[in-house]
């Protein structure tokens, strides 16, 4: 099971039982997509990255471009909103975690995208 959820977010079973770190699979992220490469940390929670059209595609070119300590910032940030969406779903009743964890999507988006664009 481990190595068909490597297979499918582009890691190795190791990366996955470290939970997290750098990859060693440096190769298949060079061609993925900002989101592609952030959204299998989101997996386990309902958040969602929402850039679209001219913006999704700035950020892909930024992204592939992006020193590989500042995609590190960007995914432990990822990390801290995926546990606090969790901590969120566990404490609230289902309603107003779901109401929660999409402001909680638009904010963290904001961020990503701020953080690539070395705005922040």
């Amino acid at each position: 099971m481990l190595a068909r959820l490597a297979e499918a977010v582009g890691a190795s079973v190791d990366f996955l039982l470290r939970g997290g770190g750098r990859s060693a699979v440096g190769v298949a992220e060079a061609s993925r997509t900002w989101d592609a490469a952030l959204r299998p940390l989101l997996a386990s929670t309902n958040l969602r990255l929402a850039a679209r059209g001219k913006t999704s595609a700035q950020l892909n070119r930024a992204w592939q471009g992006l020193a590989e300590d500042r995609k590190d910032e960007v995914r432990t940030l990822v990390r801290r909103a995926a546990a606090l969406a969790a901590a969120v779903e566990h404490l609230l009743p289902e309603a107003s975690a779901r109401a929660v964890n999409k402001e909680i999507s638009a904010e963290l988006t904001a961020t990503i995208i701020d953080r690539i664009l070395h705005r922040v």
